[in-house]
């Protein structure tokens, strides 16, 4: 009796230390896969901030001729408008000087015509 019940104590170390084993296989396993991505993760950061050190010169300056880009469109967009402007005030006085200088030509006609007329009388 004492020797089956030492071997069940036996069998049943044995079977919890199969089970064990394979829990801790399973979890070393785990650990080493987090560890894995973890490193894979620190140099993917390590790497990416690296870049930003060379590259935030470059942005700042692309981002500082961005605006210098936008304030030329600004004043391009004025200037367009002011001339906008003055091209309609320049359309009217061309109309003008037009209908002046049909009134002009016609008075010109006019006159030739009268001194026609008083050369023939006289």
């Amino acid at each position: 009796m004492v020797r089956d019940v030492r071997k069940g104590l036996r069998k049943q170390k044995e079977n919890m230390d199969n089970a064990h084993k394979k829990y801790a296989d399973a979890c070393r396993k785990d650990f080493n896969e987090f560890e894995r991505r973890i490193d894979t993760l620190e140099a993917s950061f390590e790497k990416f901030k690296k870049l930003k050190l060379m590259d935030g010169p470059v942005l700042e300056d692309r981002q500082q001729e961005q605006r210098n880009r936008k304030k030329e469109l600004e004043e391009r967009q004025e200037q367009h408008d002011t001339l906008v402007a003055e091209n309609d005030v320049n359309k009217l006085r061309y109309q003008e000087v037009v209908k002046e200088h049909g009134e002009v030509r016609s008075m010109i006609h006019q006159a030739r015509a009268i001194m026609k007329d008083a050369f023939k009388k006289g």
